[in-house]
């Protein structure tokens, strides 16, 4: 079959495939639905090459530690995973999303584990509704994905706060009108791996919850 992907760079038609099994670790989903991507963008800028991204169909199965300053995931059974400090997950479009704080404005953002290198993205209609770009100097860089890639503008937030951690003085991009994902109107923005690092995050998408573990040593 067929189905219309969305990425940041906007919307292309691709194909649907099933192959017999999938195996990550522990796991192995039996006739997985797969969608072809184009990955290149994504593969330049990590500067590997990619065979896939494995999301919402696998983790929805488990519960993932993620630790992305060691480059470390690991796969536990929802049944049998030990307590954590949860808080409230939300699943927008099959995406995890979270509340977060910025310059005196709370909104919902969707985490995005897959962009390493990545501070935070704010999508076109929060920058619109916030006015986040009056009085604000930006220069513009270059980002892509699925669907190609786009110029969007850079520049200095003053606070963020994320799971009881505030940051100071991030660079953060801020998007220009588009049909792509960064168009999304039901979230403020993307939190990328930059900002997420000094967690090791718990996911458990079944039952809607996700925890912030902070680091040993680290009292911020």
């Amino acid at each position: 079959g067929k189905i219309v992907a969305v990425g940041i760079g906007g919307r292309v038609t691709t194909t649907l495939h099933q192959p017999q099994t999938m195996t990550l670790g522990p796991v192995t989903l039996e006739n997985p639905v797969l969608m072809a991507l184009d990955l290149k963008p994504i593969a330049l800028a990590m500067g590997e090459d990619i065979t896939g991204a494995i999301g919402y169909n696998l983790l929805t199965h488990v519960v993932a530690e993620i630790d992305l300053e060691s480059a470390a995931i690991s796969l536990h059974d929802p049944a049998r995973y030990p307590g954590a400090p949860w808080q409230d997950l939300r699943l927008v479009g099959r995406q995890p999303c979270v509340e977060a704080e910025f310059e005196g404005h709370k909104g919902l953002f969707k985490l995005d584990t897959g962009a390493a290198g990545s501070v935070i993205d704010f999508h076109a209609p929060a920058v619109a509704h916030y006015g986040l770009l009056n009085n604000r100097a930006t220069k513009q860089r270059l980002t892509g994905g699925v669907g190609g890639m786009v110029r969007i503008h850079e520049g200095p937030l003053t606070t963020f706060t994320l799971a009881g951690h505030t940051f100071e003085n991030l660079t953060v991009g801020f998007m220009p009108p588009t049909d792509g994902a960064f168009g999304d109107t039901d979230t403020v923005g993307n939190i990328g791996g930059k900002v997420l690092a000094p967690f090791i995050l718990v996911t458990d998408y079944r039952n809607a919850r996700i925890a912030f573990v902070k680091r040993a040593g680290n009292s911020n």
